[in-house]
Formats: C-alpha cells, sequence, structure tokens
C-alpha cells in the first residue's frame, strides 16, 4: 500500500496579470482551521493525526491506520520543519489554502531545508474539510486568485452553445465549436461518427476554468450509446473534463487535447 501527502495541482507559481472583476466567495473559517490542524500534525509528526485529517471517512475504512503510520515513519520522503497559511479561497464544496512551508529530504541530511510555496486543494465531504487525494487533483480547478473569473461566464455560455447542438445530435452545428485550426486533421465527418456513438440526454457542469487563453469545463453527461444491439443498456453517466482554447476572439473546443 503506498501512502503520500496530497498536495500540489497543475501550476507552481501564481499566474499574475489577472485583474478580478467578480468577487470571491469569503473563505468559511473551517477551512482554514482545517488546514491548520493538518499541518500542525505534519510538523509533529502525529500521523495518527494525520491519518484522521487526511483522508475521508470512507477511505479511512479502506485503509490501515498502522500500515499508514509505519509507511509514514519509515519511508515518508519529506520532513515539515514549518508552514505558514498564506490564503485560503472557496467555492462551495471546493477550497484552496495557500502556503510556504519549510521542508528537507530525508534521505539527505546534510542538504539544507528549503522555502516552498504551494497551493493545497480541498473539499468539503460531510461538513468536514479534507485534502483533494492525489490522484483526484485534475477533477479540481486552480484557486480563484490563478484565474480570470471575469472570462469564465462567458466560456460556460460558449459550452452551453455546444451542449444544445450536442443534445440535438445536430454534429454539424457543434462541430462549428472545435477550434478551426483542428478542422484539417478531424473532418466533420471523423467528428460525427465519434460523437454519434452516444445519445446525449443531460448534463450537469461542475466548474469552469479559464486561465489565459485556456479553459476547461468539468462536466457530468447522462448518455446512452446509439449502437441498436445495446439499446437495452441503461443510460449512464460520464464526467470528463473538457478543453477549450480562445482563438481569434472566440472559445473553441480544442480536440487534440488528451
Amino acid at each position: 500500500m503506498i501512502f503520500g501527502a496530497c498536495v500540489g495541482g497543475r501550476h507552481s507559481g501564481v499566474v499574475t496579470g489577472l485583474e478580478r472583476t467578480r468577487p470571491e466567495e469569503p473563505a468559511p473559517a473551517s477551512l482554514e482551521a482545517a488546514a491548520q490542524r493538518y499541518w500542525t500534525a505534519k510538523v509533529a509528526e502525529d500521523w495518527d493525526s494525520v491519518f484522521d485529517l487526511e483522508y475521508e471517512p470512507e477511505a479511512r475504512a479502506s485503509l490501515v491506520r498502522d500500515e499508514f503510520k509505519n509507511w509514514s515513519k519509515e519511508k515518508e520522503p519529506f520532513q515539515i520543519h514549518s508552514f505558514k497559511i498564506e490564503r485560503v479561497a472557496s467555492d462551495g464544496e471546493m477550497g484552496w489554502v495557500e502556503l510556504d512551508y519549510v521542508t528537507s529530504i530525508r534521505r539527505f541530511p546534510g542538504l539544507p531545508p528549503r522555502d516552498t510555496k504551494m497551493v493545497q486543494k480541498w473539499r468539503l465531504t460531510d461538513d468536514q474539510w479534507y485534502p483533494v487525494p492525489k490522484n483526484q487533483l485534475e477533477s479540481y480547478p486552480e484557486p480563484p486568485s490563478y484565474r480570470d473569473l471575469a472570462a469564465e461566464p462567458r466560456l460556460w455560455e460558449r459550452f452551453e452553445g455546444s451542449w444544445r447542438a450536442r443534445r440535438a445530435g445536430d454534429w454539424s452545428a457543434m462541430y462549428e465549436f472545435t477550434d478551426p485550426r483542428d478542422h484539417g486533421d478531424v473532418t466533420l465527418e471523423m467528428f460525427a461518427e465519434a460523437e454519434g456513438l452516444f445519445e446525449y440526454l443531460d448534463h450537469k457542469v461542475h466548474w469552469v476554468e479559464v486561465i489565459g487563453n485556456l479553459g476547461q469545463v468539468r462536466v457530468a453527461y447522462r448518455h446512452k450509446v446509439t449502437d441498436k444491439s445495446m439499446e437495452k443498456l441503461a443510460a449512464r453517466d460520464a464526467t470528463i473534463v473538457e478543453r477549450w482554447v480562445l482563438y481569434n476572439d472566440q472559445w473553441y473546443r480544442d480536440l487534440k487535447w488528451k
């Protein structure tokens, strides 16, 4: 069983030059308090507390506390010497903690500790805040301070236009929402064949993110396969992150992004 800290995201530093024209939601005091407890336990190497503060109840039920404690004592590669929370932000059940911490590598005790800046993503589960598991970080957007909040409603509106075309099965109309620079490699016929594998019934947007000229939309689609041999299969939900690009002052879905 492999354990490790749940930290990080796609970016290593704050994106500068973005003017905020939409106010952030005030972060609840409970988020900062949870982060304080978590990082205090990390500094003290109180692995019992770290176990309870890092893993949600469902995850804890599938893990063995003693295995986590033993792994942390023997194999945790970093020692946290101190930390300082610089800022917290939230958006509904999503939270972000920006902090500085001083760390060293246990394998190289001769190296001096170094100061590190990071953003830790958190989420609210059963009225308690927990760090987002490392393997789920990409399912959460970057903090508001990284993003162009004023541009996000326009991307959301553009996405909804593509959804209406998708819901209607109008692949020609939907193709117009894709990056024209991709059309040389992905023809309308190819696009329609791929999209036509499913009939789309409903959708729910979880979040929209804009950083510079790149956008992401995390959305859950409810769909059914169109293959007649599988028509008895029930509709199912699939959650994906779509990437969009701003080109000639218009948002287009990026077909080449994986």
